[in-house]
């Protein structure tokens, strides 16, 4: 995401300032922290 630093060190000419504030952009970040914690713990649930 943009603000991660993942953009700025795939096109090091773009700098990056800090993470974004904007508040879509912050819920869908926590949606997607939530859809791969639920995806991890379906994995490991599976491997035991």
């Amino acid at each position: 995401m943009k603000g991660e630093g993942i953009w700025t060190s795939m096109v090091p000419i773009w700098k990056e300032g800090k993470p974004t504030s904007h508040p879509k952009v912050k819920k869908f970040i926590t949606w997607e922290n939530e859809l791969f914690k639920k995806l991890e713990n379906y994995i490991s649930s599976k491997k035991n």
